[in-house]
């Protein structure tokens, strides 16, 4: 029995969503410029043949197969709570522990068992230690980072309609963002039944549960947008935690060799697997991370609106200097966030500029005090293991007592708004 999303049909009269514009601009000069400039830090043609970029823009219009088929069946025979319940009740207990298990269940949790066959430890464990060696620098750049993200519609409007990137729920949705990165980057954090391992299914029964609530709302358009949280935007999302960092943070003194980002890739694309991504091209190399990082920048329609601008800004009003701070705190917070405010810019110029945010001035070069710290602690680590051990040692503690602090002992709820923002 193969159980089907109760959905809108996947699109039936156009080739794409329209906002996949990839076929549109690549041979446009800004294009052609992306593409010198990539080719040349690869050493080769960075282009993508047709045929897969044809395949990814597909993806865009596809989610989560078997846990979105799943969720459907589940929700036809119950509540959303008891939905929940049952993939909690597998998750925690094995298949066999629920009553009855449907046909899409049993599928689901098959793959989720079912170790690929590209699957390699070694590889994965050398990525979670570059993902470490980073620091506490990688938390804020990933959520600075991603204002290119939200200046694409079909990222933004999910985010906007649950509001949890927004307002006051916006730290929080970030705190447990950053836990998922630490549990997954854990030494074995990935093992079966490990933290990272079931952070992920957590995140991923949270993606079925938001796709499905905002599929049929009135703001989205399939034809447009595809699918919510597609797998084109979230393999957009695993580059973004491995190829793009990897090679962007090297601005800021971090000695990150083509085989580390190679391992990072790999890391993320088991987190990805685990999480019900399953893209049809995914890189293997650094010469194809650079053609994944040029398919990104050129796919899809960028918007500088309301939007975009309200989550931007709700992120970095998460270091504003609290209302209540006075004398020495509250300049030491305002300082900080002008470091923050130079940071976003540093990162990301042209977003920055576009939300509206207030001139950095020489803050814009804030994060170039790190080149040499880091600079030197990367090489101390390259060539004395010692000193790589104790460092990581250090990330991770810093790790364990920031989730402490931002989310207490929970394991964080990841648990989808109650009502949509509109």
């Amino acid at each position: 029995m193969t159980v089907e999303p109760t959905s809108p049909a996947p699109l039936a009269t156009q080739r794409f969503p329209g906002e996949f514009v990839y076929f549109d601009v690549k041979d446009k000069p800004f294009a052609g410029a992306l593409t010198a400039r990539l080719s040349k830090l690869a050493g080769v043609d960075v282009t993508l043949d047709d045929d897969l970029a044809d395949a990814m823009g597909r993806s865009l219009d596809a989610g989560d197969r078997l846990g979105d088929a799943w969720y459907a069946d589940a929700r036809s025979r119950g509540s959303v709570r008891a939905a929940r319940e049952e993939f909690n009740t597998a998750l925690e207990h094995g298949v066999d522990a629920v009553t009855d298990p449907s046909p899409a269940l049993i599928a689901l949790f098959d793959q989720i068992n079912t170790e690929p066959d590209w699957l390699d430890w070694d590889l994965l464990d050398r990525g979670a230690r570059v993902f470490r060696r980073y620091g506490k620098e990688l938390y804020p750049y990933f959520g600075m980072a991603t204002f290119s993200g939200y200046r694409t519609p079909s990222v933004t409007k999910p985010l906007i309609l649950t509001g949890a990137y927004t307002g006051n729920s916006a730290l929080n949705r970030f705190w447990e963002t950053c836990k998922h990165w630490t549990d997954t980057s854990e030494p074995d954090g990935m093992r079966r039944d490990n933290p990272g391992y079931l952070t992920s299914l957590r995140v991923r029964l949270l993606h079925c549960m938001i796709r499905s609530r905002i599929v049929g709302h009135a703001e989205w358009d399939r034809a447009r947008f595809g699918v919510p949280i597609s797998q084109f935007n979230m393999f957009s999302t695993l580059m973004a935690g491995s190829v793009i960092p990897g090679h962007d943070l090297k601005r800021l003194g971090y000695r990150t060799s083509d085989d580390d980002i190679v391992a990072l890739m790999h890391l993320q694309r088991y987190i990805g697997y685990v999480m019900g991504v399953d893209p049809p091209w995914y890189p293997e190399s650094i010469e194809d991370g650079y053609r994944a990082m040029r398919l990104i920048a050129l796919a899809q329609r960028t918007s500088d609106d309301d939007d975009s601008r309200a989550l931007c800004w709700s992120f970095m009003d998460t270091y504003k200097p609290p209302a209540d701070s006075r004398g020495v705190k509250r300049l030491a917070a305002e300082l900080n966030y002008r470091a923050q405010l130079g940071h976003a810019y540093f990162y990301t110029p042209a977003s920055y500029t576009k939300s509206g945010f207030p001139p950095v001035g020489p803050w814009r070069y804030a994060p170039l005090a790190r080149f040499v710290p880091n600079f030197i602690r990367e090489t101390a680590c390259q060539h004395v293991p010692a000193i790589a051990r104790r460092i990581d040692d250090r990330h991770r503690a810093w790790r364990r007592a920031e989730n402490a602090r931002t989310l207490g002992t929970g394991r964080g709820s990841f648990s989808p708004v109650e009502t949509l923002s509109r």
